[in-house]
């Protein structure tokens, strides 16, 4: 206490504001979305190898966006709301095997809907590439496919 009656008004509001700052940083590290997008940038810079693979390691993916940490775990659940009513498909037994399931089965969910939208992708490509070669106009291929996809 003593170290705060010797600071001015300036330099309190300025630890203060740091501390907000701090605490908004980790309540972001907690939020889903924020989650999401690591995965889906680590997906991304990997794209080429999981559509080699057809997806078939993409858990590894997911995996290696979940913490370790149980504290982390627990903080993620808490901080998005539409987890609360998931159900573990999992099978955990423990209140934290539960969370963890629940945060898995969501990543998961984000993972395969990631690497769905890339495999329509590459189909896309794919046809109008082979249209094109046999002389078919690109931008009505794409139109085509478009209505046909949605």
């Amino acid at each position: 206490m003593e170290y705060i009656k010797d600071l001015n008004q300036n330099r309190i509001e300025y630890y203060a504001n740091e501390y907000l700052k701090d605490k908004e940083k980790e309540k972001n590290n907690y939020l889903l979305s924020s989650i999401e997008e690591d995965l889906i940038a680590c997906l991304e810079d990997e794209k080429e190898s999981i559509l080699e693979n057809d997806g078939d390691y993409i858990n590894e993916y997911v995996d290696s966006s979940l913490s370790v940490y149980t504290y982390d775990q627990i903080m993620i659940f808490a901080h998005n709301s539409d987890l609360w009513s998931m159900a573990d498909g999992l099978g955990g037994e423990t209140v934290q095997e539960q969370i963890v399931g629940v945060i898995y089965e969501h990543l998961s969910g984000v993972a395969c809907n990631w690497l769905h939208e890339k495999q329509e992708e590459e189909i896309k490509k794919a046809l109008i590439n082979k249209a094109e070669s046999q002389g078919a106009n690109k931008e009505v291929l794409e139109k085509k496919l478009e209505v046909m996809i949605l």
